[in-house]
């Protein structure tokens, strides 16, 4: 997996709305501009924007249980 377009991506989506709201929306369009594989695609395709909700220091673990897998 692309760890550092995967966790860009992440860290995008928690402090820029407008690019949250993308994903969620129309996940192909928004993440054109990373190189993800499919599987990465797909998955991120998956996020529900209530995943985004709440405490920063818990949104790994949110991830996490949403199949994202975050590296250090």
């Amino acid at each position: 997996m692309s760890a550092d377009s995967v966790q860009s991506i992440i860290r995008r989506a928690v402090s820029d709305a407008e690019f949250r709201s993308a994903v969620m929306s129309s996940s192909s369009e928004a993440l054109r501009e990373y190189d993800l594989t499919a599987e990465e695609r797909d998955r991120l395709s998956q996020l529900d924007a209530s995943m985004f909700d709440g405490s920063p220091s818990d949104l790994e673990d949110r991830l996490s249980r949403g199949g994202i897998w975050l590296p250090n």
